[in-house]
């Protein structure tokens, strides 16, 4: 499931950014990856159960097997910190790639589906979704096929990406919103 970059190993908020797109409750094996559900149990970021083979000799052994069940809310609390922070970092690369709302303005006149394969607009695509202003499916990348590209499928713009897209040409923010949500979407559509 994990697919490093540039022959980085991923972190555990990346897996657990993976874990987000994945069908859950999920069996894992691979040494590397029962490492990050361990790190990522013990933080209290997801529920998972581990079993390790023959009886414990001290505290900590190695798990064998392990089952992710969930994201816990605070998991949820720091993807939904992640997403902001790179929200942020994307408008500061706005040279190089579209913020969010541009690429939402880019897609808002054309047909849908449209299949992706590029990394920052499935990244853009991604925190749409996660902000519930697009209906989109993003493939994880495949053990069996690491060269692969990772894709999404755009379906559409949701009726509220669709009212948010009004809001920010009119340059409102919605007052019914929470704090927080009105920060969110005021970085994500500035």
């Amino acid at each position: 499931m994990i697919a490093p970059r540039d022959g980085e190993a991923a972190g555990p908020l990346e897996y657990l950014l993976q874990l987000m797109h994945m069908r859950l409750p999920l069996g894992v094996v691979n040494a590397n990856e029962l490492r990050l559900v361990s790190l990522l149990k013990a933080t209290g970021l997801i529920e998972a159960q581990l079993w390790s083979p023959g009886e414990a000799k001290n505290r900590y052994w190695e798990s064998s097997t392990a089952t992710v069940t969930r994201i816990t809310e605070h998991g949820i609390a720091e993807l939904a910190r992640m997403s902001l922070d790179l929200l942020r970092s994307s408008q500061d690369n706005t040279a190089r790639t579209l913020t969010p709302l541009a690429y939402l303005r880019q897609l808002e006149g054309g047909a849908f589906p449209v299949r992706v394969e590029d990394r920052a607009a499935i990244g853009s695509i991604a925190l749409l979704k996660a902000a519930a202003l697009l209906d989109a499916t993003i493939s994880s990348v495949s053990p069996l096929y690491p060269d692969n590209p990772q894709q999404a499928l755009f379906l559409r713009i949701t009726p509220l990406g669709r009212e948010e897209l009004a809001r920010r040409t009119l340059g409102e923010v919605p007052p019914t919103r929470s704090p927080a949500e009105q920060a969110l979407l005021r970085t994500a559509f500035s």
